[in-house]
């Protein structure tokens, strides 16, 4: 799907889904309750886009340029009587161009990403395979941990960053790296910054 182009509708969030990652949403404006049933019938995806500056609920969101597909694995209606659905994220994409349609949703003209090219040898994501390893183990227990030997490095830098306090952007930098080097250097480089914060404190 790599260089392919598409329209997709859009949620924009303050907030980044990683490829691989699940996010849990609670719906309740009109538009995206629409946006909701018209997956659901069609099996297709939208697009998750991290907020650059705006809103979530009610008026408009301006998003970064980036973002991932992201497609319904289960869903449920709330005590509350609101939807509540839970995603899972596939494909990264460039956001081209947006346009306002019905009820105010968003969509994009977008150009697919691609896989991340691997550069890096594997020996050199050990230790990042055990610190994920770490986390997840002292993770809420329903956490399915038992698929980490079958993930690439890329989905290792960013099944890690889920679980940092990072800022909104330093997750768009972990999004967009082309490379798995790049994405060892960047995840190296935040540990290490909340290392440091953590002496220091």
């Amino acid at each position: 799907m790599s260089g392919a182009r598409s329209r997709i509708p859009l949620f924009p969030l303050h907030t980044v889904l990683f490829p691989g990652g699940t996010l849990a949403l609670q719906i309740f404006e009109p538009r995206y309750l629409e946006l909701v049933r018209n997956c659901t019938r069609s099996g297709e995806c939208f697009g998750v886009v991290p907020i650059q500056e705006g809103r979530e609920a009610g008026g408009s969101a301006t998003p970064y340029s980036i973002g991932t597909s992201a497609s319904i694995i289960d869903w449920s209606q709330g005590h509350n009587g609101l939807l509540n659905i839970l995603v899972q994220g596939g494909e990264r994409f460039d956001l081209e161009s947006t346009q306002r349609g019905e009820q105010g949703l968003l969509y994009g003209e977008i150009l697919w990403r691609g896989d991340v090219a691997r550069l890096a040898p594997d020996s050199e994501f050990t230790e990042l395979r055990a610190l994920l390893q770490n986390m997840l183990e002292h993770a809420d227990a329903s956490v399915d941990h038992h698929g980490l030997s079958s993930l690439d490095n890329a989905q290792v830098v960013w099944r890690i960053a889920e679980h940092l306090p990072l800022q909104i952007i330093d997750k768009i930098g972990l999004l967009a790296a082309r490379d798995d080097l790049a994405l060892l250097e960047g995840i190296t480089a935040h540990l290490a910054g909340i290392l440091r914060r953590t002496h220091l404190n």
